[in-house]
């Protein structure tokens, strides 16, 4: 159990996070930030399906995404598909990127393309600058993906007894509904979603397809040793080339 990171009140009586270094001057976005950034809370479940997240803006954004069909009162419709937005602008992008398969962002180190600038930000801070902001509380651990970070303390600091979402095919079990229901689409159903726009390749994570494509289109070596200049594609061959060379 972690402690909630004190304040530390400037002349405009603001909200410091001094784990981090987040402010704002509402109470109620500090506390939100700690529960969801530091304490891993999913206090926001979607009516529609098991998924649970620490912030508004999450839910609506995954009811956007997953359960549109249910909102027909959203005027502009893809003519392609089942989806509607709000506002014409949100339909342009989203026939740009699903439809068309646009990647307008492009990153200046590599081939590497993006749909959005946040997706292009977070490829340059991870793969080029090695960036790796998500750390644990619990462990050494640290990665540059969020996701990582959360499929990590799921499966290593998560008592079998705290993982509520069990499956019913297998011994499976997790904290979060989300993950449980990514376990059964590949696992059981063998659904692969993730479709590659350069070859047939098709993954049943988005992870499994950024590594595709890391891998294999964009030749990619993230992996970098703190020891020399060795790098390489995978995290096996990194580990493997430290304990074979720098080793004592």
């Amino acid at each position: 159990v972690h402690m909630v990171p004190q304040t530390e009140s400037s002349g405009l009586e603001n909200f410091k996070c001094s784990e981090c270094g987040y402010e704002t001057l509402k109470h109620s976005n500090y506390k939100t930030h700690i529960e969801s950034v530091h304490l891993q809370k999913e206090s926001f479940k979607c009516s529609d399906c098991s998924y649970a997240t620490g912030r508004t803006s999450n839910l609506k954004r995954h009811k956007s995404l997953i359960h549109v069909e249910l909102k027909p009162t959203k005027p502009f419709k893809c003519s392609e598909c089942k989806y509607s937005a709000v506002q014409k602008s949100n339909l342009e992008e989203h026939k740009n990127i699903v439809h068309l398969g646009l990647k307008s962002f492009k990153c200046g180190d590599c081939k590497y393309a993006a749909a959005r600038p946040s997706h292009l930000e977070k490829h340059k801070k991870t793969v080029h600058l090695g960036e790796r902001a998500h750390k644990c509380f619990d462990c050494q651990f640290v990665t540059g993906l969020k996701t990582d970070l959360m499929r990590h303390q799921s499966a290593k600091h998560t008592q079998q007894n705290d993982r509520a979402y069990k499956c019913s095919d297998c011994e499976y079990a997790t904290m979060r509904g989300s993950y449980l229901d990514q376990h059964r689409n590949t696992v059981h159903l063998g659904l692969k979603p993730y479709k590659c726009g350069e070859c047939e390749y098709a993954g049943g994570r988005p992870s499994n397809l950024q590594q595709h494509r890391n891998l294999v289109h964009l030749k990619l070596r993230s992996y970098k040793c703190n020891d020399c200049e060795y790098a390489a594609d995978r995290r096996s061959y990194l580990r493997q080339h430290q304990t074979a060379i720098h080793a004592k």
